[in-house]
Order: C-alpha cells, then structure tokens, then sequence
C-alpha cells in the first residue's frame, strides 16, 4: 500500500502543471524605444513562388534578442482570412555594433487556402495585407513580446523610381 501510495504521488507531481513564463517588455535604452522593421525585398520564384524579406534594427535595445518569432496574420485583397504563419528571425540581433540587425524571409503559410496547385502564391498580389499579432522572442533569458508592449514598428520605405535612359 505505501509503495502504491508513493507512485500515485510521483505521478501527480510528475504530471503537475508548469506555468509558462509570462512575457515581458523588452529592455530599451529609452522607454519609447522600439525594434524597427521594414521590408528589404520581395522576391518571385518558379512556379508561383513569392516570398518577401525584412529587415530588423535593434540598436536601441540594451541587449540582444534571440528566436524573435513574429506571428503574422495574412488577407488578399477582399480581405479574406487566409491563415497566420510563423517568421523567425534566427539569428540573434540587437544592442550595438554589427549584430544589431538582422533579416528574415517570410514565405506565408505552408498550403495557402482555396488555391489551385500551380496558382500563385498571395504574396505575389497587390493588395495582400499583413498583420503582426505577436513578436515574442527572448532576452537575457526572459520571454518578451514587442508586440503586446508596443515596442515592434513598421517603417515603410518609398520605393526609388528607376529609369533606363533611352
């Protein structure tokens, strides 16, 4: 009975829930400082493909980031659902010098809904929106969430007009 005993407790704590760490706010040099980001490119491939690139400056930040991961809500033109997909910076960036910016491809989600095999890919659209949810990453091995806290900012960019003289 007490060896039953003992092995019924083990299990419970064992199978005890663990309470996932709660995000926090990043730390700034400056309270209103944020990670900038904006997009470098958007690049078409075969068959469909679009992808698009974007950079991310964290030269205000006290410390780097790792694993930042952006959740990103994507709709066409209609402004028809068509999924959340993950964009993981993978490298870390943040603080000064050289590591403090980073870039990351974002592809959308895996099988895109209502599409043909074949058809192109919504990132190849005018007019597709992108939203980001959430920005959680860690920080000094704190969880932190630019996004919930307001420290993540698009910064759009104009586009150059290029011309080849004729």
């Amino acid at each position: 009975m007490k060896i039953l005993t003992g092995l019924v407790i083990l299990l419970l704590l064992v199978a005890a829930p663990v309470r996932a760490q709660e995000p926090t706010r990043a730390n700034f040099w400056r309270e209103d400082d944020k990670v900038l980001f904006w997009q470098t490119n958007h690049l078409s491939g075969g068959q469909g493909t679009c992808v698009v690139k974007f950079g991310f400056l964290g030269s205000a930040l006290k410390e780097p980031l790792e694993n930042l991961t952006l959740s990103i809500r994507i709709k066409n033109k209609n402004g028809t659902d068509l999924g959340l997909a993950k964009l993981v910076v993978v490298e870390p960036f943040g603080a000064t010098g050289a590591g403090r910016y980073a870039e990351a491809t974002f592809e959308g989600v895996y099988k895109w809904p209502n599409q043909d095999d074949g058809e192109r890919s919504p990132l190849c659209y005018e007019g597709t929106s992108l939203t980001v949810e959430s920005a959680i990453g860690k920080q000094s091995g704190k969880i932190v969430d630019l996004v919930r806290f307001g420290q993540l900012e698009f910064t759009s960019f104009q586009r150059l007009q290029v011309k080849v003289k004729e």
